[in-house]
């Protein structure tokens, strides 16, 4: 198949050269270069963009198949516009629809759809709530609409709500921020597919920086944290039960990643719904999609592209 692979590093891929920036080293390597790879390997034809060009429609056009992994710059010609462009044309795309994004770019409303479906969310609000909210504290304030933990650390972490406050009414776009209560955990994981007919879950896992009471940006990039797969039955099953519950209210999607918090007590809590999630050869979410319905991560990333059509239409 003729595979357009949209990607930041289009550049680097087609020289064969590597990024000098430590974190962007990490993210090509074992990200989209594994992907190129993979696709290689299979035996597809890759034709690669970087999502910017004037023709863009015309090279979505001549291709059998569109893979977006350039999901860090926005909306200007990100995700959305990008699998719109492809519904235009009746060419299949990996990955979410402009429907399903919309619960992952706004953690609001994706907060708003797990409270539907009854599944248990931090306490939260927005700025303009926070005197008429009793929030319990200690409260951490998040960005409304940024992905990969950017702009989160422990330094947005507070025991007042007053100091919160204070701080959130710093920041340059206020209305872009909001205030979420902080509950002590570790960060748990599940992973969903989707062909429109055979649903995946991956195994739960969690993860947890080394040095942070968050997981931060490059805490990520950098790959500092504790990894594991969760093995309590309990835990696992309504973690399970969970992610098909929110999966299946935002289709049409390909495949999507749940986050939730998880205490010591074993209680859950949604997050955030990630609906481009890192395929990265290394990362756990691939590994537990993997080691479960794969023998290869080449067969991972193919089945992805094989499967686009039905899922995504």
């Amino acid at each position: 198949m003729r595979v357009l692979l949209i990607s930041q590093y289009e550049q680097n891929l087609r020289t064969n050269t590597e990024p000098s920036d430590k974190i962007l080293y990490n993210h090509y390597n074992t990200y989209h270069l594994a992907v190129y790879n993979a696709l290689r390997v299979k035996g597809h034809e890759v034709v690669l963009s970087n999502g910017l060009e004037n023709d863009l429609e015309d090279k979505v056009k001549c291709s059998d198949v569109v893979f977006p992994i350039r999901h860090d710059f926005g909306y200007n010609n990100g995700d959305i516009f990008i699998e719109l462009l492809c519904q235009k044309n009746h060419i299949k795309c990996v990955g979410n629809t402009s429907y399903s994004k919309f619960y992952d770019s706004d953690k609001i409303v994706g907060k708003l759809l797990a409270q539907k479906l009854k599944i248990p969310t931090p306490q939260y609000c927005l700025p303009y709530q926070i005197g008429d909210i009793r929030l319990k504290t200690p409260c951490l304030i998040k960005p409304r609409f940024s992905a990969s933990s950017m702009n989160i650390n422990d330094d947005m972490i507070f025991e007042k709500i007053s100091d919160a406050m204070e701080n959130l009414y710093l920041q340059k776009n206020v209305s872009d921020y909001f205030v979420e209560q902080f509950i002590p955990g570790v960060t748990a994981t599940i992973g969903c597919i989707y062909n429109g007919k055979d649903l995946m879950l991956s195994h739960p896992y969690y993860l947890q920086s080394k040095t942070h009471r968050v997981v931060t940006y490059e805490d990520k990039r950098l790959g500092n944290l504790k990894r594991d797969y969760i093995y309590n039955k309990k835990i696992v099953s309504k973690m399970q039960y969970f992610a098909q519950k929110y999966f299946l209210a935002i289709q049409p999607c390909q495949i999507a990643r749940m986050d939730f918090m998880l205490t010591r007590f074993g209680k859950l809590y949604f997050l955030e719904v990630n609906t481009t999630p890192n395929l990265g050869c290394k990362n756990k979410f691939t590994s537990s999609f993997v080691n479960k319905y794969f023998d290869s991560y080449d067969s991972f990333i193919d089945y992805l592209v094989t499967s686009s059509n039905e899922s995504n239409r």
